[in-house]
């Protein structure tokens, strides 16, 4: 598939003229991905509150609280506080939550995405940790973080990720209510802001920000608070 973006150019955080320029954008999409439903899939079937849901596309503020349920097994449903949406993620919070097999439930039309399109009904399974069963990392960074996105990556996924800015810069953070494991913590410098680690800069045909990889990360237990020192 080819994109031909002739003009004005619509990109995150800002706009690029681009004057009798032509940009091509060659993706190697199969026609299956193309038509790929919109839907949503577990960060781990096992997890702490909030949930984190990953979709297949970037979503829009829009989600309708009433059309997502999260039911116990007895079938009476857990009370959700708040949504939180960062860019192909959704996170989930309940007001209260207890040990056990927990299913989410989408209603059609619950989200939507950036570029047009909403989800299907959709049904996922999963199972609570108490919170006692969680763990704390407590994260102090080689020098304050200003202009950076700091992720949390296990098993090869990310599972929470904080953006720092010129109004909250930082030199250290916590991650709470994770579950038990080895996790390795990436420092990505956030070149254009959008709080997005952005592996190809289509507008300045630039390669990926900038990455920083740690992986001696102390391994996270079960109601403990464990400290990692990056250097």
């Amino acid at each position: 598939m080819v994109l031909v973006f002739l003009g004005l150019l619509e990109t995150t955080s800002h706009y690029q003229q681009l004057h009798q320029t032509q940009l091509t954008l060659n993706f190697l999409l199969k026609e299956k991905d193309r038509n790929a439903p919109f839907k949503a899939e577990l960060a781990s079937e096992v997890m702490g509150n909030p949930i984190s849901l990953r979709w297949n596309g970037f979503l829009s503020d829009d989600v309708e609280p009433n059309k997502i349920h999260l039911v116990r097994p007895d079938s009476s449903e857990i009370m959700v506080d708040s949504f939180v949406v960062k860019n192909n993620h959704l996170l989930i919070y309940s007001r209260s939550w207890s040990k056990g097999k927990v299913t989410i439930r989408f209603d059609s039309e619950a989200c939507s995405m950036r570029l047009g399109g909403v989800n299907q009904p959709q049904t996922l399974e999963g199972n609570y940790l108490a919170p006692s069963d969680l763990g704390t990392l407590m994260v102090q960074f080689p020098e304050e973080l200003q202009g950076h996105l700091v992720l949390l990556e296990k098993q090869g996924k990310i599972v929470q990720s904080k953006q720092y800015g010129k109004q909250n810069a930082s030199r250290k953070d916590v991650f709470r209510q994770l579950i038990p494991g080895e996790y390795q913590i990436l420092i990505v410098e956030d070149i254009n802001g959008n709080g997005y680690w952005d592996t190809f800069r289509p507008t300045t045909r630039e390669p990926a920000e900038p990455l920083k990889r740690y992986t001696k990360i102390p391994k996270v237990r079960a109601n403990w608070e464990v400290e990692a020192i990056l250097e």
